[in-house]
């Protein structure tokens, strides 16, 4: 999934590549501060913790109206992440199917041009 993502990467804007890799090196640095590796050398359990820590923020309700007047950088960081990586997937051809998608194109084949070969006015 990782080489979809950079290859749907590829083709967007310089400054959405650098928001995604600043969001990424933001967790690569929340990685190494709080278990002093990256977060790909990470055990599947501190991988959890770290995300869940950046996902659910101590300080923000918004049940309860308490959000800080600042949004936390790591949720931040996170929902970037998050919608990114989702929407790569699923808009992939195994994402694609995970939705229900059977493969048949909504308006039929595409059966191309009717116009006899070199009148195409």
């Amino acid at each position: 999934m990782n080489r979809y993502i950079d290859l749907v990467l590829a083709a967007e804007k310089p400054e959405t590549q650098r928001a995604f890799l600043n969001s990424l090196g933001y967790l690569d640095g929340e990685s190494i501060r709080r278990f002093k590796a990256a977060f790909r050398y990470l055990n599947r359990e501190d991988q959890d913790n770290l995300l869940h820590a950046m996902a659910y923020t101590v300080n923000e309700s918004r049940w309860t109206g308490e959000a800080d007047a600042k949004p936390n950088v790591g949720r931040v960081h996170f929902e970037a992440l998050k919608g990114r990586i989702m929407t790569a997937y699923y808009s992939s051809q195994i994402g694609e199917k995970e939705l229900g998608w059977d493969g048949a194109f909504a308006h039929g084949p595409f059966e191309g041009c009717d116009h006899p070969e070199g009148n195409h006015k």
